[in-house]
């Protein structure tokens, strides 16, 4: 009889807990969507537009765009600046942060380590 309350209780443990982990699953922030929807982008666009996946063919197909390369989604801009990659975030049409990614690569897969957070703008495009 104990060990079938004992059952029960931890079934509703489980319950209680999974319901937790959903609600918490399904509030992913907006920002973290659209961050990784343009990574996801950019990536596919390097792998299209570059035979052999590089530091030295990304830096130089970045210098080659120059500051024609704009993605926007969401009221979310991405652009190159300097090689780097600028993400700006907007809410409301009025601009909320800006990340800035270094991009390297290592055995052709390309990597994006994000140098700083800002809530001022720092670069603009």
């Amino acid at each position: 009889m104990f060990s079938s309350l004992f059952i029960l209780k931890m079934e509703n443990i489980k319950w209680q807990n999974s319901g937790k982990e959903f609600k918490s699953l399904s509030k992913i922030n907006r920002v973290q969507k659209d961050r990784e929807y343009i990574l996801s982008y950019i990536d596919k666009f390097f792998y299209k537009n570059i035979d052999n996946i590089s530091s030295y063919n990304i830096n130089e197909f970045i210098r080659s765009l120059d500051n024609n390369f704009k993605f926007t989604f969401n009221n979310t801009l991405a652009y190159f600046y300097n090689g780097d990659l600028i993400i700006d975030y907007y809410k409301n049409k009025i601009f909320y942060k800006q990340e800035k990614y270094k991009i390297s690569t290592k055995d052709s897969n390309i990597f994006y380590k994000r140098e700083y957070v800002s809530y001022e703008r720092k670069v603009s495009n």
